[in-house]
């Protein structure tokens, strides 16, 4: 039952292209519609906080089609004491024939598609609460989509203020004053990296998000083959710990109006 239940995305034309907080007059019909016209897309609790990820998906109809040709996200936390934020990884994967027994096979959409939006996010990151895609704002997009196709969001996080976590410091990690625990793991005076953070760690360095000197330094083996998730370039880590929500929002619906 769970993963028929999603978010409903409105495809429209008249979707109103963010500028900047700063610029905003609250009071004006016009800013009131670019806060309007962010819809949720993903919901989550890491490091303790309850955060929401929106999106606006800016395009043009073309028949009964909608083109995007530029995406927009806001991060929005709610709860919690760590403020998440943009690492600046935005990318999308397409799969154009599911599975015949992929939950989201529907037989009113004979040519669904389905899309994979990986997000790269980060705590301690206020600063960085919006995100383009893409980010020159000059290359569109150009992602033609038809009525019914689905969105998977796909958020995945890079360690939080290293310098104090002492995550890539295999020598001084003991001394850490943070252990983030979606990487690291404190057993009394010992503080290390899980089987699951080096994963992790591992998979950031296929997406260039880490570099080499700073896996070899964290004292994980670059030429690890990553065990539970052989994940290639194109992919983003999904994080193997397991979810917070029995049934976490993370699929949408497209409409098209």
């Amino acid at each position: 039952m769970h993963e028929n239940l999603k978010y409903t995305l409105r495809l429209d034309e008249s979707i109103k292209e963010f500028r900047s907080f700063n610029a905003m007059n609250r009071n004006t019909i016009q800013s009131r519609a670019e806060i309007g016209d962010w819809q949720p897309i993903y919901s989550d609790i890491k490091y303790g906080t309850h955060y929401f990820l929106y999106g606006k998906f800016l395009g043009e109809k073309d028949g009964d089609d909608f083109i995007i040709n530029k995406i927009q996200l806001y991060l929005q936390n709610y709860t919690g004491s760590v403020s998440i934020g943009f690492n600046g990884y935005v990318a999308m994967d397409i799969v154009d024939q599911m599975d015949e027994n992929d939950p989201d096979n529907d037989p009113r959409y004979t040519y669904r598609k389905k899309y994979y939006l990986h997000i790269g996010l980060e705590g301690f990151k206020m600063e960085s609460k919006t995100q383009n895609y893409p980010e020159d704002h000059t290359t569109p997009l150009n992602i033609r989509l038809k009525q019914g196709d689905i969105l998977i969001t796909n958020p995945f996080f890079t360690p939080a203020i290293p310098d104090i976590s002492l995550i890539y410091d295999n020598k001084n990690r003991n001394e850490s004053n943070f252990v983030d625990d979606l990487f690291m793991e404190r057993m009394g005076e010992d503080v290390f990296i899980t089987p699951e953070g080096e994963e992790a760690l591992i998979n950031l360095h296929l997406l260039d998000l880490i570099s080499e000197e700073s896996l070899l330094t964290a004292g994980i083996d670059d030429k690890k083959e990553p065990t539970k998730t052989k994940l290639i370039k194109a992919k983003a880590y999904r994080e193997a710990r397991g979810i917070t929500f029995a049934c976490r929002p993370e699929n949408a619906f497209f409409q098209i109006n």
